[in-house]
């Protein structure tokens, strides 16, 4: 009988084992959201997004999806969290994250004006502007 108990208990006990390495890991938040055209509201794809902790000085970044989503799992603390994308200003929120929650939000990126000479240039949404001209982008 002493031996059929040993048996029994044996997986459990191995099992125990592999949650050891996660015990002092600790609790994380989430920050989740969209990135956006400011003047479209639609999403807006390929977007760097970064979340700075303000807290520790430490830094996680990612890529937003083609429908614009992203998604960081960061430590529970205060962040200012940006994104850019070329062709447009860089957009920044500040969030308080708490463990085991997550906080949403959609990030409004405001396509940037090209100028010539100091002046405003009107473009086309669609018209590309030509390679080789002396442009340059401004808020």
């Amino acid at each position: 009988m002493c031996r059929h108990l040993q048996l029994k208990f044996l997986p459990l006990c191995l099992l125990s084992l592999l949650c050891l390495p996660a015990w002092g890991q600790g609790w994380f938040g989430v920050l989740r959201g969209v990135t956006r055209d400011s003047a479209t509201g639609k999403p807006l794809p390929e977007a760097e997004v970064s979340a700075s902790n303000l807290d520790k000085a430490s830094e996680r970044r990612t890529i937003s999806g083609k429908d614009g989503s992203f998604l960081l799992r960061v430590e529970p603390g205060t962040y200012e969290v940006a994104a850019t994308k070329i062709g447009f200003l860089r957009a920044t929120a500040t969030f308080q994250v708490s463990e085991m929650v997550v906080s949403r939000f959609d990030l409004s990126l405001k396509a940037e004006t090209p100028t010539h000479d100091g002046k405003p240039v009107p473009v086309a949404p669609d018209e590309k502007i030509p390679s080789g001209v002396g442009f340059k982008f401004s808020q």
